[in-house]
C-alpha cells in the first residue's frame, strides 16, 4: 500500500479495536510496517493472538488484548494496561464493528442495540 507523507511511526503506540481480522488486521500490518508498536483489541482473542504470533515472529512489537467494546469498564482497563506497558497511546483506531444479516423487520431490539453499542 503506497502512502504519502511521513510514514515513519517508530516509537509510536497504536491501539486498534477490532484489530484481529479484516480491515483491522490490514491496519495492524500497515502500522507495524511503518514502525509502530500495535495493540490489537478484539473479542476474538484467539484470532488476535494468532495474528500477534505471526507478526511477532517477524520482529514486530505487537500485543493482543481481549476486549468487548460494549463493556466500558473492560475498555478502561485495556487502555490503562496498554499505557502501563507501553507508556502511552499515540493513535486509537475504533475499528470494531458488527452486522446482523436478515430483513430489517426481523431484527430484535437486542440486535439493534448490539449494532449501535459495537459500531
Amino acid at each position: 500500500m503506497a502512502t504519502k507523507g511521513n510514514s515513519d511511526l517508530s516509537g509510536k503506540v497504536a491501539f486498534i479495536t477490532g484489530g484481529a481480522s479484516g480491515i483491522g488486521a490490514a491496519l495492524t500490518q500497515q502500522l507495524i510496517s511503518a514502525g509502530a508498536e500495535v495493540w490489537i483489541a478484539d473479542r476474538q482473542i484467539e484470532l488476535a493472538e494468532r495474528l500477534v504470533h505471526a507478526l511477532d515472529n517477524a520482529g514486530a512489537a505487537v500485543h493482543a488484548v481481549e476486549l468487548d467494546v460494549r463493556d466500558h469498564a473492560a475498555f478502561a482497563r485495556a487502555i490503562a494496561h496498554t499505557v502501563q506497558v507501553s507508556g502511552r497511546i499515540d493513535y486509537l483506531f475504533n475499528n470494531a464493528g458488527i452486522g446482523i444479516g436478515g430483513e430489517v423487520d426481523s431484527l430484535t431490539l437486542d440486535d439493534w442495540n448490539d449494532i449501535i453499542d459495537v459500531n
